[in-house]
């Protein structure tokens, strides 16, 4: 089975954390996004942090291949997360409504 290494990169320092293997994206993203709300510096900083894949790994043969390539950053995550709230308060006012 193949997974996918991502890693995030504090853009300050030019430095990457240890890779994370996930099966998707998506997974990747929302963990991503959970870091982003919930660890303090990443909160206060988040243009500083951003999501990249970085290769892709074998299971079976233990195989990793590189492969860059930048996802997300931290500041689209909090501007995300600030479309999602207003999303979630349209409709429930529309549910009131209805």
């Amino acid at each position: 089975m193949t997974t996918i290494l991502y890693a995030v990169k504090d853009e300050l320092s030019q430095n990457f954390l240890t890779p994370a293997h996930f099966n998707s994206e998506e997974e990747a993203k929302r963990q991503f996004k959970s870091q982003i709300n919930n660890i303090p510096l990443w909160k206060d900083n988040p243009s500083d942090f951003s999501l990249y894949k970085v290769g892709t790994w074998d299971t079976e043969t233990g195989i990793i291949e590189s492969a860059l390539e930048k996802i997300i950053n931290g500041r689209s995550v909090l501007n995300w997360n600030k479309d999602y709230q207003k999303e979630k308060e349209d409709l429930h006012h529309q549910e009131q409504n209805f």
